[in-house]
């Protein structure tokens, strides 16, 4: 098929044909006037709300999330239903958070990505060492480190497409190169004495909420807006849904 990159929707499909004079028969595109629908997460097109959206498979999360929020609700009513108690909880994931949204992108194209905890510590022992040990200023220690979690990005995706080394074993072998380099940095010990500048990322920012949790949010509406309405989110998805059919289809699994 041939697909409108734009809209998602299919202009052409593959044929068999046989030719009259020569009685062969022969592959071709025939064109479709009223593009046929596809699945949902190729069409850009709005659309009623459907009750199948509140499936569980859907949105299993937050079933989940709520079942726990009416159990601890009942459990320990005095604690839970505080502000200050969701506050601390929020204020404390919001570094998982931001890992989970990173881990999220390459779930969704169908890879596992099991150096990301390694990413992180590499990442941070870098920019400590950078503002602690060279009196760095924090943006570009931070620039450095952002840039170690690229290079490393760009590692994995070379292994795992180009030489074709399954993304579970190649992720791996990353891990353990990248935790052996957080040791050696930092020579097995807490680095201590980072500037009020650096720490100041945490400070409140409003109500008690942390600036890492609106980095946080930030980044989940970002990939919230890129997968539900932008064509490379559909195609991330469909290249984790079967990736040889979203291939046949047109889209370039490899560079997703």
């Amino acid at each position: 098929m041939k697909i409108n990159e734009r809209t998602g929707e299919v202009k052409a499909r593959l044929v068999l044909k046989k030719n009259k004079v020569t009685r062969r028969w022969r592959v071709k595109y025939e064109r479709i006037d009223k593009p046929d629908k596809i699945d949902s997460r190729f069409d850009t097109r709005r659309s009623p709300f459907k009750l199948k959206k509140l499936h569980p498979r859907n949105i299993g999360v937050i079933y989940l999330y709520g079942l726990a929020w009416v159990l601890f609700s009942l459990w320990v009513p005095d604690t839970w239903l505080t502000w200050l108690t969701h506050r601390s909880v929020v204020n404390q994931q919001s570094i998982l958070i931001v890992v989970a949204l990173g881990l999220l992108v390459p779930l969704s194209a169908g890879v596992f990505d099991l150096s990301i905890a390694s990413t992180v510590s590499a990442s941070a022992v870098t920019v400590s060492w950078l503002l602690v040990d060279h009196q760095w200023s924090v943006v570009p220690a931070i620039a450095v480190a952002l840039g170690l979690g690229l290079a490393i990005g760009v590692i994995n995706a070379t292994l795992i497409v180009r030489v074709k080394i399954d993304s579970f074993i190649a992720t791996l072998g990353i891990s353990s190169v990248l935790t052996a380099y957080s040791v050696w940095r930092s020579g097995n010990r807490s680095i201590l004495g980072l500037p009020d500048s650096f720490l100041g990322i945490t400070d409140e920012f409003l109500f008690g909420i942390t600036r890492t949790v609106v980095i946080a949010l930030v980044l989940a509406l970002g990939l919230w807006f890129m997968f539900e309405h932008t064509a490379a989110g559909r195609y991330l998805f469909a290249t984790g849904g079967g990736r040889d059919a979203a291939r046949l289809a047109g889209v370039h699994t490899d560079r997703f």
